[in-house]
């Protein structure tokens, strides 16, 4: 795991079989309607399939980073096959909480943008649809930053209004629909994998080196081939002789 040994990874959830919390601090996330075994982008065979209709992945309250000037970073591969929310936030454990927004949706324009509340939305790039993509939003205090493939998109100044302004916790919620949104709002339809939580801003070298170690370390499964479907000459003349 190429950030396993940092500190400041507050939850890691490979999501190939199961939403357990891969960083030390037992963030294992609560499933509904999802479905594992998926095809994954890196290992070949792990990934989460999100349904579009009432799926979702909910972190616990992950308090260490809920207040208006904790630096954090959130991070996750995604294939969508539709628009929709890839990431929201509530302040609750219901996502019909009374605080919500989508923190990152992908629009039907392929424009993937995230916000932080209660700044102003920016985007990170442009997705194709059914093809793996990996998003990053990072907030030092005062800016915000996005990345889509290791790539540095729009960027915007503030100070965040945390739920904990009003008393109420920090969820994220993978797939979730949010009325609060950047687009459609629309459940998310498609596949996730490795989501990430740190309690910093990552810079732009180590969004970068990421993805590019992702992509150098990417496993492609071999299809297994019947030696009986390859050509053979002496099978191709008898087939021949046979038609004549």
């Amino acid at each position: 795991m190429f950030f396993g040994n940092d500190p400041s990874l507050l939850v890691y959830w490979q999501l190939q079989n199961n939403s357990l919390d891969n960083s030390g601090h037992g963030y294992n996330g609560t499933d509904t309607a999802v479905t594992y075994g998926q095809r994954g982008f890196r290992d070949g065979m792990g990934s989460v399939n999100f349904n579009g209709s009432n799926s979702y992945i909910q972190t616990p309250n992950l308090s260490a980073i809920n207040s208006n000037t904790q630096p954090y970073s959130v991070a996750v591969w995604f294939n969508a096959a539709a628009a929709g929310v890839i990431v929201n936030e509530t302040g609750e454990a219901s996502i019909s909480a009374y605080w919500h927004q989508s923190f990152m949706e992908i629009l039907s324009s392929g424009s993937v943008v995230v916000r932080v509340f209660s700044l102003s939305p920016v985007t990170a790039g442009a997705a194709t649809f059914n093809t793996w993509h990996y998003v990053v939003l990072t907030y030092d205090g005062t800016n915000v930053r996005s990345y889509l493939d290791g790539v540095a998109g729009g960027t915007t100044t503030g100070t965040r209004s945390s739920p904990s302004t009003i008393g109420y916790g920090e969820y994220f919620n993978l797939g979730a629909a949010d009325s609060t949104n950047l687009g459609s709002g629309a459940w998310f339809n498609g596949l996730m994998e490795e989501f990430a939580v740190f309690s910093r801003a990552l810079s732009p070298q180590e969004i970068s080196q990421y993805y590019n170690w992702a992509i150098s370390n990417q496993k492609r499964n071999t299809p297994t081939i019947d030696p009986s479907l390859l050509f053979n000459p002496a099978i191709a003349r008898r087939r021949l002789l046979l038609t004549r």
